[in-house]
């Protein structure tokens, strides 16, 4: 991860990840995390690059999400709509 201050801004985010659809928008997480050059990413790979910079496997929409056991994920929900 790119530093404690930012894994600090992130986790104040997450509470809006769940808040409602748009309370905050990827890339504002993705900002949060210091993530740069993401301009151009699909949603899915957007979210991936989300997932490891917090350290987590990259598997937003993997073709196994629907046996995945990562119950608390905060992209769960939206990852496994077909």
């Amino acid at each position: 991860m790119a530093g404690d201050g930012l894994a600090q801004q992130f986790e104040a985010l997450k509470p809006f990840l769940t808040a409602g659809k748009g309370a905050v928008s990827h890339a504002q997480v993705a900002a949060a995390l210091g993530l740069t050059g993401i301009g151009k990413l699909r949603k899915a790979e957007l979210i991936q690059q989300i997932q490891q910079a917090e350290g987590n496997n990259p598997c937003y929409g993997a073709e196994w999400r629907h046996s995945c056991a990562e119950m608390f994920c905060c992209w769960r929900s939206d990852c496994l709509k077909d």
